[in-house]
């Protein structure tokens, strides 16, 4: 199954309500595995949205949990007992640094504007095969108002949609600093996979960057 990071459901600033892809690997691999009896399961994550691989263990974990036992334990109690064997029983506050992330990384993800690119040609195509999404899009923002002769006027752009865009970074942007005080706090606690912490911490200080950016 595919995944994106950090694979928690319900997380504030998501374009809908979800259950989570957590949630999702628990009932389709409980259904499944009861109706067709596979004779082996497998979780794959794909890298083509520049996704570090570090922020897949969860996801696969899940997928194995649930290929050896359908339908248990509940997805609140594997994430649990994910967080203490992966990182050891001193971290704390896990699930809501991975939630912030969640958060963050989804403000990057919709926050941009999106046009065809004029610089690349179309590629070869996808996972659904040649030929199909060749179109390639690039990522941009239109630039703070500059004045114009000869009265030296000009008119907001951060205004409507972009103001509401900058509203939303400025409150992520005071979100970002406790997140990277989380991750701290828990790269000094973390007895196993301390380098996946310090990857999240990578990961939001370049989501934090991105708030700051379009508040300023």
């Amino acid at each position: 199954m595919k995944s994106r990071f950090p694979e928690l459901p319900d997380c504030p600033g998501r374009l809908r309500s979800t259950r989570g892809r957590l949630e999702a690997a628990f009932r389709t691999l409980s259904a499944q595995t009861g109706e067709t009896r596979p004779i082996g399961i497998y979780g794959a994550a794909w890298d083509d949205s520049g996704l570090h691989g570090e922020t897949f263990w969860l996801g696969w974990s899940t997928v194995a949990q649930y290929g050896w036992t359908p339908g248990t334990p509940s997805v609140s109690q594997h994430v649990a007992e994910f967080m203490n064997v992966y990182y050891g029983p001193r971290v704390s506050g896990m699930v809501e640094v991975y939630r912030g992330l969640q958060e963050q990384a989804s403000f990057y993800h919709r926050s941009w504007d999106r046009v065809v690119s004029k610089v690349r040609g179309p590629g070869y195509g996808n996972s659904h095969g040649k030929g199909i999404g060749t179109t390639r899009f690039d990522l941009t923002l239109p630039p703070p108002a500059l004045p114009s002769l000869p009265r030296l006027d000009f008119a907001g752009v951060y205004v409507g949609k972009y103001g509401r865009l900058a509203e939303e970074a400025r409150s992520l942007a005071s979100k970002s600093l406790l997140l990277d005080h989380r991750i701290y706090e828990n790269i000094s606690r973390a007895d196993r996979n301390r380098y996946n912490l310090e990857v999240f911490l990578s990961i939001a200080a370049l989501l934090g960057h991105h708030d700051r950016l379009i508040a300023a």
